[in-house]
């Protein structure tokens, strides 16, 4: 998106390669709760649900947004890539983000992807390459005597651009192109000084052109090379950071709250409590630690306290 009067072509977009969701949580601000955002979503039956103004933690993407910002900066630092690549990466980590499992109760041991769409996730593009990996690609528009296999970066895959392998590839002069015929290289060619020359002078040239992890083509190098604090990679432009409470401290954020608890007789199981709160300890601590997991989770429920089951 060029400005925020695009939400609604971006959002058409996503509708489109990942699905209608049910409800669209968003901020409450009129490009995305009003006018040709709310007319798509009205026309796809997705619900538009607008936050409170400056409660940015009650939106869990939050969170993940500055976890994705927190490791795009430390990768654009590990691999020296140009800072204005930064979108590439951020594309790529996305994909990668949507084909792993984790420890998350919602997902029950599944990627995003299959939870989703309910299909098996395919990690040929993704593994095939690394981010910034140096590789070989075929130039067909070269014509004699230059040669045809080109030095360049691969920069993740793409998107809507010829088969599921192409990848995006920077070449010398600071282009950026789709392209599938290419590899990487073998490790008799890394060790190549002839070809570790080439890529010094690419280097060079690329950071004439585009700059490096730190500054751009035009910037001068900062002195503060610390690493920035989490709280400032995901406040936006109208929000300020907040502090997202402990799990420990909050029962509405217990999974098991509102669990029925059964007990078998005669052969068939027969509800009898309904789980509300959890026992209190000192200083009105609940016992236990939470987990998304039931299995690994301590809280307690039933003590020599206070008794927090509804019986039925």
């Amino acid at each position: 998106m060029e400005s925020r009067k695009d939400i609604h072509l971006a959002l058409k977009q996503f509708f489109k390669d990942r699905g209608v969701p049910p409800v669209l949580v968003c901020d409450r601000i009129a490009e995305e709760t009003g006018g040709k955002t709310r007319a798509l979503c009205n026309q796809s039956g997705c619900t538009i649900k607008a936050l409170e103004k400056n409660t940015p933690w009650s939106n869990r993407a939050e969170l993940y947004i500055g976890l994705v910002k927190k490791k795009i900066w430390r990768e654009l630092k590990r691999s020296d890539a140009p800072m204005k690549l930064w979108c590439y990466l951020a594309q790529r980590m996305e994909k990668v983000h949507n084909v792993l499992a984790r420890d998350i109760y919602i997902l029950q041991g599944e990627t995003p992807f299959f939870k989703r769409t309910g299909q098996t996730s395919d990690i040929s593009h993704l593994c095939e390459f690394g981010w910034y990996e140096w590789i070989y690609y075929r130039d067909h528009a070269a014509s004699f005597p230059h040669a045809k296999e080109r030095l360049g970066r691969c920069l993740g895959p793409t998107e809507h651009d010829n088969n599921v392998m192409s990848q995006w590839v920077l070449n010398d002069n600071g282009r950026i192109q789709p392209y599938q015929s290419l590899h990487r290289l073998t490790p008799l060619e890394q060790r190549d000084s002839r070809i570790q020359r080439h890529q010094q002078i690419f280097d060079e040239r690329i950071n004439k052109r585009l700059g490096d992890s730190i500054r751009g083509p035009a910037e001068t190098v900062s002195s503060d090379d610390d690493e920035p604090p989490l709280e400032e990679l995901y406040e936006d432009d109208e929000e300020s950071p907040q502090e997202l409470p402990n799990v420990d401290d909050f029962d509405s954020y217990d999974t098991l709250l509102g669990a029925e608890a059964m007990l078998p007789k005669d052969g068939v199981h027969i509800r009898v409590a309904k789980i509300i709160g959890s026992s209190r300890g000192e200083g009105s601590k609940p016992l236990g630690h939470y987990h998304e997991r039931p299995f690994l989770n301590t809280r307690v429920f039933c003590d020599v306290g206070p008794w927090y089951f509804e019986f039925i």
